[in-house]
């Protein structure tokens, strides 16, 4: 039978695999281990999906919303933002956060020194991991562009990605359909 947890569960679960891995994500602004709140929180922004199943009025959640958990706390900890996350993680099968979510001892918060500053530049999250993932690449501040990927993208790739959803861009702001930028 596959692990079912509860919120409190979960959160514990979470704490201690992150513990594992010596996650750390070196801001105030961010916690090491997220609580039922921000557990919530994620559910809402559909970064974490919600119980997989209910006993009664407790909802039992399973290895998905785990390896969610982690790859979102994993990436915070690289420095990327909960935005970029939500587009990285949008539509991933369960074998690929797993790859995302693996802790090794490696991962340091961003800005932070460690023993083996190689080790911690070199644990990057990978971007894809094989062909035919569906990936978003966000192209504005509201718009992403979702890709059935053959390989994975360079920084060129995203750079005349962006270039090339410009109009789009231009046109969903002048149909007054997404917010100007600030």
């Amino acid at each position: 039978m596959a692990n079912r947890w509860t919120l409190d569960e979960l959160v514990a679960e979470v704490a201690a695999r992150l513990g594992e891995g010596g996650v750390a994500q070196g801001s105030n602004r961010v916690r090491d281990v997220p609580d039922q709140r921000t557990v919530r929180y994620y559910t809402t922004l559909g970064l974490v999906d919600g119980p997989e199943e209910r006993s009664g009025k407790v909802g039992l959640y399973g290895e998905r919303q785990l390896l969610q958990l982690l790859a979102i706390k994993r990436l915070q900890a690289a420095g990327e933002t909960l935005a970029a996350i939500q587009a990285r993680l949008l539509g991933l099968s369960t074998g690929r956060l797993r790859t995302i979510a693996e802790v090794t001892p490696a991962i340091r918060p961003a800005g932070v020194a460690s023993a083996s500053s190689a080790a911690a530049s070199s644990v990057a999250a990978p971007t894809v991991a094989r062909p035919g993932v569906l990936q978003g690449v966000p192209v504005g501040d509201s718009v992403i562009v979702m890709l059935q990927l053959k390989r994975p993208l360079t920084d060129d790739d995203l750079q005349a990605i962006e270039a090339a959803s410009a109009p789009l861009v231009r046109l969903l702001r002048a149909r007054h359909l997404i917010e100007e930028p600030r």
